[in-house]
């Protein structure tokens, strides 16, 4: 009774099967991009010729009905920059200038590179719909006068600092009974000290202000170039036909 048994492999024939039924509920079901998988493995050589005929055709009417995106992102100078795609939270394995397939409906993109504040979009995607760009501007990281108004703000903080000392340890040094002179000295530190102050602080304030209010990442959908209307001279037999035509 305990005598190994070996195994029985799955037929792949009931693979086939599955496949078959179950891309046929998918689609039913809405879910284009599923079904599409299932009629993959429908379409293996292994299945039956009556499934794969049918999975054929319904395999190119799914990819007909499929909507596709193509995602970019840029930096301001217009250079292409390496993104992470994600649509309805789901992380999209692409590469640059691939089409990413989605069912109808409305789906939310977010898009991340580097270290940038990721940028979200939400689309509605209709049946058909092919190649439809979506492309994202990221703004630099910090812009560069943030830093130099930091840069002047630390400086003047330390001005700052210094004419403070200077000031309280010649006020220290004279007292209790301070010369004109020397109480003038201890009043022009004190002052200075209280214009760098003031200077650091409009500095850092300025150097916030442009950091909290700088340009996010922009969404656009850019359109195809349209060609230019064309103008020909046709000859025929029974004389010249001027002809004009174009695309709008």
């Amino acid at each position: 009774m305990l005598s190994p048994v070996p195994a029985r492999a799955a037929d792949p024939v009931d693979a086939c099967v599955a496949s078959y039924v179950l891309a046929q509920r998918l689609r039913k079901a809405g879910d284009l991009v599923g079904s599409k998988t299932q009629l993959t493995v429908c379409m293996a050589p292994q299945c039956p010729t009556v499934l794969t005929r049918d999975c054929g055709v319904w395999l190119r009417e799914v990819d007909t009905a499929l909507p596709t995106f193509i995602v970019d992102g840029r930096d301001p100078e217009g250079h292409e920059l390496d993104i992470r795609v994600s649509v309805d939270g789901q992380p999209i394995s692409t590469v640059p200038g691939e089409a990413i397939a989605v069912n109808p409906g409305l789906h939310e993109f977010e898009v991340r590179s580097g270290g940038a504040k990721p940028a979200t979009y939400s689309v509605l995607a209709r049946p058909g719909e092919k190649g439809r760009h979506l492309q994202v501007v990221f703004p630099q990281r910090v812009p560069r006068e943030v830093w130099i108004l930091a840069g002047l703000g630390v400086a003047e903080a330390g001005v700052a600092s210094y004419f403070l000392y200077h000031g309280y340890t010649a006020a220290d040094d004279c007292s209790p009974a301070c010369t004109p002179d020397q109480s003038e000295a201890v009043r022009v530190s004190n002052t200075a000290a209280r214009i760098s102050a003031g200077m650091a602080v409009l500095s850092l304030g300025a150097a916030g202000w442009l950091y909290w209010t700088r340009p996010r990442a922009q969404w656009s959908e850019p359109t195809p170039a349209t060609p230019a209307p064309r103008v020909g001279l046709q000859m025929r037999p029974a004389g010249a036909l001027f002809q004009l035509s174009g695309r709008f």
